[in-house]
């Protein structure tokens, strides 16, 4: 593999621990901000903020209910120092019988090198062989494209882990991702979009959890969680029966930056602009003017979605799920 290098040296390593809810340490989160920017190489601020969105929120919104680790390697690769940041976290997946089930998901920054062996160290920490194989292990990640190619990503994590497999084309694994963002000011050229014919959208409300986890079936990587149901964040389209098809929201922010996701139309109302109608009102409505809006684009019809209203293209990620090797 490219980035397995045997001259490599860790001198330095540091993990932070928190839970998002009780941490106060501001100096805490703006040390790891500071140590993501000194990883980037020097761009626009702006830009930055789209590139590492989700890092900033997980870092600055106090109410993200993750518990995260963060780690910072520091080491020596061909006789020269790098660095990475690394934030991963435990999770369990709500709603399902695998109220055990194990999730680490990892978003490295900084040098590829360093990053990667990190990974493999938090990966072989995350295997456990004790846990009954009934019970599902999942290890997942959102790699940056380049450094890393599709081809060396079903071996990413060694002989412990394999890429797992889903022949539902809606489910790749690996799934390839286009970040997407609109930058302060951008939204003054949105003017007037009308709701498609014969649809409504509205406030996503609690009684729609039956149709809404029917819908989420076709996009199996949301970040829909069931306190969307209490936090208004989130708006559905339905048809002239009421019948939801179509759902997206803001799933996360911390000021200046909000992310829009679970972004999903039923198969059979496609092509009618539903999705371009409910980014339109989260813009309008559920989203402060004054932010940098970021999004993931998993095909070219959600990249042109976003690209009517003014979103640009701002590299590429893999988003994969690992599960144990047997």
């Amino acid at each position: 593999m490219l980035y397995r290098s045997e001259n490599i040296q860790i001198r330095k390593f540091e993990s932070t621990f928190f839970e998002h809810p009780h941490i106060a340490e501001t100096i805490v989160r703006n040390s790891i901000w500071q140590q993501i920017i000194a990883c980037n190489p020097p761009i626009l601020q702006d830009e930055l903020l789209i590139q590492e969105a989700f890092r900033f929120v997980d870092i600055f919104n106090p109410e993200r209910p993750d518990i995260a680790s963060w780690d910072i390697s520091e080491g020596v690769v061909d006789g020269e120092k790098r660095k990475a940041v690394i934030m991963y976290y435990y999770g369990r997946k709500e709603g399902r019988a695998g109220d055990y089930i194990r999730r680490v998901r990892y978003f490295p920054t900084g040098d590829p090198t360093i990053y990667l062996h990190a990974l493999n160290r938090i990966a072989n920490r995350s295997w456990n062989i004790f846990l009954p194989t009934l019970i599902k292990q999942e290890f997942r990640t959102v790699l940056p494209g380049p450094p890393f190619t599709e081809e060396e990503l079903p071996d990413l994590l060694g002989s412990r882990w394999r890429l797992k497999k889903n022949t539902d084309p809606e489910k790749r694994n690996p799934q390839i991702v286009t970040r997407m963002g609109l930058l302060y000011g951008k939204r003054a050229n949105l003017g007037h979009m009308a709701i498609p014919k014969g649809y409504n959208i509205r406030a996503l409300d609690e009684g729609d959890k039956p149709q809404v986890d029917a819908l989420l079936t076709y996009y199996a990587f949301n970040s829909f969680r069931d306190k969307s149901y209490e936090r208004d964040t989130h708006l559905v389209a339905v048809d002239s029966n009421g019948v939801i098809v179509g759902l997206g929201g803001l799933i996360a922010s911390a000021n200046p930056v909000s992310i829009i996701g679970d972004l999903v139309t039923d198969p059979a109302h496609r092509d009618k602009d539903l999705a371009k109608a409910i980014v339109y009102q989260l813009l309008t409505e559920k989203i402060p003017e004054d932010s940098i809006v970021v999004a993931d684009a998993i095909n070219q019809t959600s990249i042109s979605v976003f690209g009517k209203l003014g979103f640009k293209e701002y590299g590429k990620t893999f988003w994969t799920v690992h599960e144990k090797s047997w």
